[in-house]
C-alpha cells in the first residue's frame, strides 16, 4: 500500500510518541469499521470454500494473503498433482465468499478476532478432512500470520510452516527509517489512531494507495490481474483484516515451535528496495526483507530467496520457488 500504508504507519508512530497527524477529509457517511447493514455475513470457526487437488503422500494447506482467494494458488496446484496433495483455502470475506460478523464495537484489533476465528476454520478443516501431519504454507501479509499463529495454536498438528512472499510483521516507517515498538504499543496505535485514519477513507483514496501491481509479480499482467482481485474485496471486510494483521509481532514466538519452517522471500525489483525516500515503496525491504533476519540463528528456520521475482514466487520464478519447496520438504519427511 502505497500513499495511505505510509500514512497508516505515520498515524502508527505518532501514536506512540504522543503526536498528532492530519488525515486527508474523508466523507462523514463511510464507516469502514462496520458491515453493510444487509450484508449476509458467514459462519464464525469455519472455512467458506477449499480446493482439493493432487494425491501426494504429503499435505500442504496453501493459506492466501491479504484480498485473496484460493484461485491465486490454482497453478500451483496443478503444477504439484503428483507431489502433494494440497488445500488451497479461502478466508471468509475474500472472493466470492462472506465475512463473519464484526466483534462488538470497541473489541481491541489485537484480540485479532477474524483471524483466529480463521484458525478454528483451519483446525475444524483439518479435523473433518482427516488431515495428518500438514505442511502450512502462508503467504503475504495475513496469510504467512494466520499460518505462523495456527502453528503456535496447534503445534502438534503441524508438520512444517512455509511462508512465501511476506512481511515477517508490519513496521511502520517515519521518515523513511523503520520504528520498532512494543507488542502494547503497537496495538495502542492500531486501536486509537490507524482505525480512524481507515474508517472514513474512500475506495479511491483506497485503490490510489493499495499495493502497487510490481509488490504482487514481475509480470506487468499477472500484477494487475492480483491487485484488481484485492481491490474486488469490500472495504470493511479488507480494513478489518489489515488492521488486525497490523497487531501482529509474533516472531520471536517462533523459537517455540519443533517444526522446520521455511522462508521464501522475493528478490522484488532493485528500485523497489533502495528507496527509503519514498513513501511508495520504503516499507518493502524492512517488512518483507529484514524482518525476517531475526530468526537467521534459528537452527529450524532456513531462508531462502527468489531473486528477481514478486510476491507471488511460484508465478514469476516457479522452478527455483518448486525446488526450494521440494528440498525443504524432503528433510521435513526424513524427521
Amino acid at each position: 500500500m502505497r500513499r495511505f500504508f505510509f500514512l497508516s504507519c505515520l498515524l502508527i508512530g505518532l501514536a506512540h510518541l504522543g503526536g498528532n497527524a492530519q488525515a486527508p477529509a474523508f466523507p462523514d457517511s463511510i464507516n469502514n469499521l462496520v458491515l453493510p447493514v444487509r450484508y449476509p455475513t458467514a459462519g464464525t470457526g469455519a472455512i467458506p470454500h477449499f480446493t482439493k487437488a493432487g494425491k501426494g503422500k504429503i499435505t500442504l494447506i496453501l493459506i492466501p494473503g491479504l484480498g485473496f482467494d484460493e484461485t491465486v494458488f490454482r497453478d500451483f496446484q496443478s503444477a504439484n498433482k503428483k507431489q502433494y496433495t494440497t488445500y488451497a483455502v479461502t478466508i471468509p470475506g475474500f472472493g466470492r465468499t462472506q465475512a463473519p460478523r464484526m466483534p462488538p464495537p470497541g473489541t481491541s484489533y489485537g484480540e485479532r478476532t477474524w483471524m483466529n476465528s480463521l484458525i478454528e476454520g483451519l483446525e475444524k478443516l483439518i479435523r473433518e478432512q482427516k488431515i495428518k501431519n500438514p505442511v502450512l504454507v502462508g503467504h503475504f501479509a495475513l496469510g504467512a500470520q494466520v499460518a505462523m499463529l495456527y502453528a503456535l495454536k496447534y503445534p502438534n498438528q503441524v508438520k512444517g510452516l512455509i511462508c512465501i512472499g511476506a512481511p515477517g510483521k508490519f513496521i511502520p516507517i517515519q521518515n523513511g527509517k523503520p520504528m520498532l515498538y512494543s507488542a502494547e504499543n503497537r496495538v495502542k496505535g492500531v486501536d486509537q489512531f490507524s482505525a480512524k485514519f481507515f474508517q472514513k477513507m474512500t475506495k479511491q483514496y483506497w485503490d490510489n494507495g493499495n499495493y502497487l501491481p510490481d509488490i504482487y509479480s514481475m509480470d506487468s499482467v499477472a500484477g494487475k490481474s492480483y491487485w484488481k482481485q484485492v481491490a474486488e474485496t469490500p472495504m470493511p471486510v479488507i480494513v478489518r483484516y489489515l488492521l488486525e494483521y497490523q497487531t501482529c509481532d509474533i516472531l520471536t514466538e517462533l523459537s517455540m515451535l519443533n517444526v522446520p519452517i521455511m522462508i521464501l522471500r522475493p528478490g522484488f525489483r532493485p528500485d523497489l528496495l533502495d528507496t527509503p525516500e519514498n513513501p511508495n515503496t520504503n516499507y518493502i525491504k524492512p517488512q518483507f526483507i529484514e524482518s525476517w533476519e531475526m530468526l537467521r540463528t534459528n537452527p529450524k528456520v532456513q531462508i531462502v530467496d527468489i531473486p528477481r521475482s514478486g510476491s507471488f514466487t511460484w508465478h514469476d520464478k516457479p522452478q527455483e520457488t518448486d525446488a526450494a519447496i521440494k528440498g525443504f520438504l524432503g528433510k521435513v519427511k526424513k524427521k
